[in-house]
């Protein structure tokens, strides 16, 4: 690179995180510094303690946040996007987060389907 020479690079991501996985976001409406999760966090870290405002969940992803470290605390279940934390009552308010996940709804009527073409 030349001297007085400036490359600007863009990440350009997909409309939704991966599946079991959450996208935490700093301002509402999914904007401002990301971070992606997809395990269990006991410790946010200062860059995002008490200051995720929006998340964006992956399909079959359920989180639970907490508004403690440890899993302590207040707790707000996320299964779908949701773009202001202000309306749940949690904006600014995380410290961890723990994961489950959900059995796609689509699956047990799958499976009678099959229970019923075998019967």
């Amino acid at each position: 690179m030349h001297k007085g020479t400036y490359q600007q690079f863009a990440l350009i991501l997909p409309d939704k995180p991966p599946a079991k996985t959450v996208w935490l976001y700093k301002h509402v409406n999914y904007q401002g510094k990301l971070l992606e999760a997809s395990v269990d966090i006991a410790w946010i870290g200062n860059d995002f303690n008490d200051l995720v405002s929006s998340v964006r969940v992956g399909p079959s992803a359920k989180v639970t946040l907490y508004g403690h470290a440890n899993y302590k605390g207040k707790t707000l279940e996320v299964t779908k996007d949701t773009s202001d934390l202000r309306k749940r009552g949690f904006n600014d308010k995380m410290s961890s987060l723990r994961f489950s996940y959900q059995q796609l709804q689509f699956m047990p009527q799958i499976n009678e389907r099959l229970l019923l073409h075998t019967k």
